[in-house]
């Protein structure tokens, strides 16, 4: 069916299975509607096959924004976002068409296409997931079995300065252990880093330590705290 418009050189229709909202000088005019139907009954198909297409074709296109020739000619400047039908042409060909003179590309049916790479990437999400729960689980038996539920938690023990700095008779040394550890002390040194004391912490989480000065001769210490054999942090305390 083909309709004449009123100037010669306009088109609505076509001798083929379309019509074509079309002039020579401008091209394709916009179509403006609230609902646009595309045929989908399964009825009305023959062959249906589900999609092969590899999420590797997408990633070959490219997007872009760009505006008409014929709107910026009339001072319409509309950004547009779309493909370029020459590069779909290339992966896609069967989405494009040139029956008018110009290629014009079908954007309602690379839709499944989409969802198709959209699939396949979730499944591949899925299963590396599990994966990784997997190997969790595998690491939470390993640990469990060291008797450690979070080997990190060694690294929240905490070690304060002494109170007070420098002293005469006594100094506090408070600290703070994590919840997991097997031994705890802190050590005493001289500025040589001999081991002068040995202070074992039974005490769980916080505590403090009372160093007597009776117990060493005047001059500047070292003291260290460590948990499972790990030195967790050293400071200075002097001695009066």
């Amino acid at each position: 069916m083909r309709f004449s418009a009123a100037a010669a050189n306009s088109v609505i229709g076509t001798n083929a299975d379309r019509v074509a909202f079309w002039e020579s000088s401008v091209g394709h005019h916009q179509i403006d509607a609230s609902t646009f139907h595309v045929t989908s009954d399964s009825s009305l198909k023959t062959q249906i096959t589900p999609l092969s297409t590899e999420p590797e074709n997408l990633m070959l296109l490219k997007t872009y924004s760009y505006y008409f020739k014929d709107e910026e000619r009339r001072g319409l400047q509309k950004k547009h976002f779309g493909f370029l039908a020459q590069e779909i042409q290339k992966v896609f060909p069967f989405l494009v068409d040139s029956s008018m003179g110009v290629l014009v590309m079908n954007y309602d049916e690379i839709i499944p296409l989409l969802v198709r790479g959209y699939q396949k990437q979730q499944n591949t999400i899925t299963s590396l997931l599990e994966r990784v729960e997997a190997l969790e689980q595998k690491l939470n038996k390993l640990q469990t079995s060291d008797g450690l539920s979070n080997p990190g938690d060694k690294l929240l023990s905490k070690l304060e300065q002494n109170k007070p700095n420098p002293f005469h008779e006594s100094t506090v040394i408070e600290y703070s252990l994590a919840s997991n550890y097997s031994t705890a002390s802190i050590m005493i040194f001289d500025l040589n880093g001999s081991l002068l004391q040995t202070y074992p912490i039974t005490n769980r989480y916080e505590g403090k330590l009372t160093i007597d000065g009776n117990s060493f001769k005047p001059g500047m210490y070292l003291y260290s705290l460590i948990v499972d054999d790990i030195e967790v942090d050293t400071k200075k305390m002097i001695l009066q």
